[in-house]
């Protein structure tokens, strides 16, 4: 047995595989059930709203990038914990878009139009998140 195996529970075979797979296991093996990741869409509509903010939007006296906004409000939803980094300076631990769930990037969503409406921000992105 491999390492690691993935199954998309979409249809009874791959509910077979991965029950299989579970019986199958050795020893001290773990297993983890979670929601689908985020779409393409989703990710699409986020980096146009995030533009949308960088282009927009100052604060506290200067443009953040649209890569910067992620982390604001990734780690604001997140409540991500703010350390010293080696050279100074500090690091925010933890938020990654990249493995957030449907659900949890649909929060990063609202809160990017949230926060941009408080702000008169106008959204020019008009895709639909899936």
């Amino acid at each position: 047995m491999s390492d690691r195996k993935t199954f998309i529970l979409a249809h009874k075979r791959a509910r077979d595989n991965a029950i299989k797979a579970v019986i199958e296991a050795p020893d001290l093996w773990s297993i983890e059930l979670r929601g689908p990741r985020r779409s393409g869409k989703q990710s699409d509509l986020m980096w146009g709203l995030l533009t949308d903010l960088a282009e927009q939007v100052p604060w506290h006296g200067q443009m953040l990038s649209s890569d910067d906004w992620k982390e604001m409000i990734s780690a604001s939803l997140k409540k991500q914990r703010v350390i010293p980094g080696l050279e100074g300076g500090f690091v925010v631990l933890g938020a990654r878009t990249s493995k957030m769930t449907v659900p949890e990037m649909n929060e990063v969503i609202e809160y990017c139009y949230a926060f941009g409406a408080q702000r008169g921000v106008q959204f020019f992105t008009d895709a639909v998140a899936a």
